[in-house]
């Protein structure tokens, strides 16, 4: 299992203290999907991953069968893991099927999921910062 994450057998014998974080980041990821996981929120995965890692990262999400959300700026990334987009702006919520590059061709074709006036955003927060 941790060589289709870039590891070699041998890395298995190695103390997690003692990996990169690059490496690290691996074993996170592997270790959610190992255990089971169902559901992946991933914010900026590919920050401060070389090139292997991020195909090693995008492979395994490519065959993780649950559902992952990211985050990220890295287009090439999205377009090649995501099947779908979600753009959030201004109280909208709009969902484009495809990957980043479907998006940007088409930002009008979006299905519009919830309508949510920045008004209303506003107030709960408000609430929550009068508590103390």
């Amino acid at each position: 299992f941790l060589v289709s994450f870039g590891f070699d057998r041998t890395d298995a014998f190695n103390r997690i203290a003692a990996l990169s974080g690059v490496e690290r980041a691996r074993l996170q990821i592997g270790t959610l999907i190992l255990t089971g996981a169902n559901f992946l929120l991933l914010d900026e995965p590919t920050n401060n991953l070389d090139i292997p890692s991020v195909e090693v990262l995008e492979a395994a999400l490519l065959d993780f069968s649950g559902t992952i959300l990211a985050i990220s700026h890295d287009r090439y990334f999205l377009d090649k893991v995501c099947n779908r987009t979600l753009e959030l702006r201004e109280g909208l919520i709009r969902d484009f099927p495809g990957g980043y590059s479907s998006f940007q061709d088409r930002p009008e074709t979006g299905a519009l999921l919830t309508i949510m006036p920045p008004a209303a955003l506003a107030v709960p927060l408000a609430k929550k910062r009068g508590r103390r």
